[in-house]
């Protein structure tokens, strides 16, 4: 077998007897040991990256047929490698600056659990919920299968370590716009929403959605209740700091209001929603989007 310690002391022999620079091993898959063949090459001075591996075992033998058939298929798959193999070019190694930093999409349960995991020494987390408000689905459960918790109560406490985390860092209204750069080292662009709110300034008093003369179908009680244009995401939600629907306000159809900015008693309204973009550098990217009810 030529992924033994025999076989690659053979295939070695004879990348130094013929002086091979190239090599096409027809086997199994390159997941199982195409890092143990680059080995080889490496070892022999030779670049780790002028070898091209064909999967004989799943692409041909596990699928089976006429035994004239398969020999055939497995000598057209050897010659495109042979082919492929002349276009490969050596891959200098070079050492690249890498980020211990990591994003986390997603503020629903999941996510908030890998940003507390990942929220270690000399590495900070920034997690990008689409939303104004973290928790994801879960803040919308009553009891959590299966012993039946409490569901608000089996957050709080989690929203709040997140929330006073030192490592965290919390952007609600963003979203992932575009991604470059490759594994260790990603250049994340965000598109932060305007909220319409100065979330530095507003302490969650409600007065502005007091004020506010339109009401729309509330999505957090699945639009069986009202809620105002402006205001909380829902009674006790995290963080605690009101926005603006954009789509919902008066002044989106042209007409005018201020009514919450008036009655907002600490100057926290500013009906500012022009969007905002901003780039975040991470070394590894954690999707947690969640789902959505009867998806």
């Amino acid at each position: 077998i030529l992924c033994s310690a025999e076989g690659r002391a053979w295939l070695a022999g004879r990348i130094r007897e013929q002086g091979l620079e190239r090599v096409v091993v027809a086997a199994c898959s390159p997941r199982e040991h195409e890092q143990t063949f680059r080995a080889v090459l490496a070892a022999e001075g030779r670049s780790p990256f002028h070898l091209q591996m064909v999967n004989l075992r799943e692409q041909v033998e596990w699928v089976g047929g006429d035994a004239g058939q398969v020999t055939e298929k497995s000598r057209r798959l050897v010659r495109a490698a042979l082919r492929r193999l002349e276009l490969h070019r050596a891959i200098p190694a070079e050492d690249v600056e890498v980020s211990a930093d990591v994003l986390v999409i997603g503020g629903g349960p999941a996510g908030l659990s890998a940003a507390l995991a990942l929220a270690q020494k000399d590495r900070k987390v920034v997690l990008v919920e689409r939303e104004f408000a973290l928790g994801g689905l879960a803040n919308q459960l009553d009891e959590v299968f299966p012993e039946l918790e409490c569901a608000s109560c089996f957050m709080e406490p989690v929203l709040d370590r997140v929330l006073h985390s030192g490592r965290i860092e919390v952007l609600t209204g963003a979203t992932v716009r575009r991604v470059r750069g490759a594994q260790g080292r990603f250049q994340v662009e965000l598109a932060l929403r305007g909220r319409g709110v100065d979330a530095e300034a507003c302490l969650g008093c409600g007065e502005c959605a007091k004020a506010c003369p339109v009401e729309v179908p509330d999505p957090f009680s699945g639009g069986l209740a009202p809620r105002k244009a402006i205001g909380l995401a829902y009674t006790g939600c995290l963080p605690h700091v009101s926005a603006l629907d954009a789509g919902a306000c008066l002044r989106a159809r042209g007409e005018a209001c201020d009514a919450c900015l008036a009655a907002c008693p600490f100057g926290a309204v500013t009906l500012e929603l022009a969007p905002t973009s901003r780039e975040v550098v991470v070394g590894a990217i954690v999707v947690a989007t969640g789902a959505a009810p009867g998806a």
